[in-house]
């Protein structure tokens, strides 16, 4: 990353130099000078998506994820967003989440993250990493 950043400071200075002095010294630049601010097709990323489809119309889950136990699941939901109000506090709201859903699977445990404890899409892995990490060890060391 450091050289890629040093690499292509150095072509936008050279490229500068080089266009500064060829317009001093009125000679016509050639055209094999690439004088554009983008040095070439490796330094620009490429969208792997087509990014002129609304967001609104990009189906971010490609699949439904269906609880087990509906009623469990509101539950938990419900019980996430009354502690999140007392304690004002997303990790004690995931924690009583988990500890109702710990027999669901992955994806239901995050999407009930998202729904009860106000946690973004990508902080829900972060939270149910570290919650299964700390019941672990309190599960090895009794």
């Amino acid at each position: 990353m450091v050289v890629t950043f040093l690499r292509v400071n150095l072509l936008k200075f050279y490229s500068t130099y080089l266009r500064t002095f060829l317009v001093l010294s009125n000679q016509k630049i050639p055209s094999t000078v690439n004088l554009s601010t983008t040095f070439g097709e490796l330094t620009v990323p490429k969208a792997s998506k087509d990014l002129t489809t609304p967001v609104d119309q990009i189906n971010t889950t490609d699949q439904t994820v269906i609880p087990s136990d509906p009623e469990l699941y509101n539950r938990a939901i419900n019980e996430g967003r009354d502690q999140l109000v007392q304690q004002r506090s997303k990790a004690a709201a995931a924690r009583i989440i988990y500890q109702l859903l710990q027999n669901e699977s992955r994806d239901v445990v995050l999407k009930a993250f998202i729904e009860g404890a106000d946690i973004t899409i990508k902080g829900s892995p972060t939270y149910y990493y570290n919650i299964t990490r700390k019941l672990k060890r309190q599960n090895k060391s009794k």
